[in-house]
């Protein structure tokens, strides 16, 4: 990996998010219209089609490998391997805010912010903040 690591926030329909959320899939097939890399973070949030919404559940994975241009994919697709954070980090990928300390949060947004996943990667203030950023807290 030459660059930072990335945020990419992505639609998840219920049935592969709770593939995902048991750790029984551990890939996602994209098209790659973000140029995803080894590294990156994946903000996987559940979203119902028939609905037109987000059912609030999110789930925050890191991208272990992509694999594009290969026989059989189709060109500008990719495969990725995807892997949970294991334990909480208690430090928000992209602002670095944590349960006992989210000035900044406060600052940008004039409220304080919450964990948005069971793993405490990311906080709501951020959840749909910034896509593509650079992530700077790893």
């Amino acid at each position: 990996m030459c660059s930072k690591p990335k945020i990419h926030r992505l639609k998840v329909w219920p049935l592969y998010f709770d593939d995902i959320d048991c750790e029984n899939k551990g890939f996602e097939l994209r098209i790659n219209d973000r140029g995803f890399e080894i590294g990156d973070y994946l903000v996987l949030l559940e979203y119902q089609p028939a609905n037109d919404e987000y059912t609030g559940r999110v789930a925050v994975r890191t991208v272990d490998y992509v694999l594009d241009n290969h026989p059989g994919l189709v060109d500008g697709y990719v495969v990725m391997s995807i892997s949970r954070l294991y334990g909480e980090m208690d430090e928000c990928l992209i602002c670095g805010c944590t349960e006992n300390d989210c000035h900044q949060c406060i600052e940008e947004t004039g409220q304080a912010c919450s964990w948005a996943d069971d793993d405490h990667t990311i906080c709501s203030a951020c959840l749909f903040s910034d896509e593509g950023k650079e992530v700077t807290n790893v």
